[in-house]
């Protein structure tokens, strides 16, 4: 047994008894997987030697090569309109409902009873595996459809973590962000450098002090945030909860400038639309509605907020039968990141005060504040 730890999965797929058509697609997928820093691990169970596929420390699908087989374990690869119909179509017909809820009784051994519930491509589906999508004996095709979905799982989680980013710079620090190039954004306090952030290809190089770290994982992200709290204590003061009033997805109402609750007056609201325009774009401030709040707005009507259009979030909250975002089990995992302004680590100016009052007031719970 230790001498088979010791093959590489070349060996293995070449030692295995595949066809020559199999073992090309096999091959084929390896360098993939290995081009786009996934590594291949031995693993063992009670059918001998087979292998893991692994993304930042964590694994994502197994391989064996005596099945002839592929199963992924995340579906993690964004939401509906990150795949196109063919490849959504294709994904959905190889998910993998676990064999204890079978006709028939039998036990899959995958420990996962009762079975997970998981929305792939915005189609949700009850009772999986703990391999959440099964592919045996992949053609050509299917082995080209397992490496998109590869590809969008690393972008997803790349996004997820320019996300997370933002979050923490944000919520914890009062900072000025100025680009001065294509792909680098500088957090600035005053004339002093907290951080650079540099974007490449497939990851972030974080510039803190002296130190350089590259992020491309949560794991490398938590080692850059921890440098940058040494490197200056968070200095943003919290919103004022006394008055606070929040939208039924976790904004707030009483900061918003299309809120015609009276919470603002009019020489700040001119103030609030300079910021915004500068921050999203558009320039007839002269045009703005006003917003009765979310109690007072029917699901699928046209909202203020949302230019002319329905307020999603109110829509889905609707059609779950929740009354507020929050009170839905999705919200924290899927949604919270999601409200207002959504976009992560950017190479663009926007100073401190207009982050505070054209981006934190549009996000759920405000990033903490």
């Amino acid at each position: 047994m230790s001498e088979l730890k010791k093959q590489t999965v070349e060996d293995g797929i070449m030692n295995s008894g595949l066809s020559e058509n199999m073992q090309k697609y096999m091959l084929d997928f390896i360098v993939f997987l290995k081009d786009n820093e996934f590594s291949v691990e031995t693993e063992t169970g009670d059918d001998g030697i087979g292998w893991k596929i692994v993304y930042m420390n964590e694994c994502v699908g197994h391989m064996n090569f005596a099945d002839v087989g592929i199963w992924i374990d995340t579906c993690d690869f964004g939401g509906s309109g990150s795949a196109d119909d063919a490849l959504k179509e294709a994904t959905w017909a190889h998910v993998r409902v676990c064999e204890h809820f079978s006709s028939g009784g039998k036990r899959c051994g995958c420990g996962s009873q009762p079975g997970f519930s998981k929305t792939i491509f915005g189609k949700k589906f009850e009772n999986l595996c703990f391999a959440l999508l099964e592919f045996v004996n992949p053609d050509a095709k299917t082995i080209e459809d397992i490496k998109k979905l590869m590809s969008l799982f690393k972008q997803n989680r790349l996004k997820k973590v320019s996300e997370a980013a933002m979050r923490f710079l944000r919520g914890k620090y009062m900072l000025d962000e100025v680009s001065s190039g294509p792909d680098e954004v500088s957090f600035r306090d005053g004339e002093q450098t907290i951080l650079t952030i540099y974007i490449r290809d497939g990851h972030y190089d974080f510039q803190i002090g002296e130190s350089m770290v590259r992020v491309s994982g949560m794991e490398s992200l938590e080692e850059a945030k921890r440098l940058v709290l040494a490197r200056k204590e968070p200095n943003r003061t919290p919103f004022p909860k006394e008055a606070a009033l929040q939208s039924r997805c976790g904004m707030r109402c009483d900061l918003c400038v299309h809120y015609a609750g009276g919470t603002i007056s009019k020489e700040f609201k001119r103030e609030l639309q300079e910021r915004i325009a500068r921050v999203y774009g558009g320039d007839n401030l002269a045009e703005w509605d006003s917003c009765p709040g979310c109690g007072e707005q029917e699901a699928g009507k046209v909202h203020p907020c949302m230019g002319g259009g329905s307020c999603w979030e109110l829509k889905c909250a609707a059609e779950k039968g929740h009354a507020r975002c929050q009170d839905c089990n999705e919200y924290d995992n899927d949604c919270r990141p999601w409200v207002g302004y959504a976009r992560g680590i950017e190479a663009r100016s926007i100073s401190a005060e207009d982050v505070t009052w054209a981006i934190l007031p549009f996000v759920g719970d405000q990033y903490g504040n």
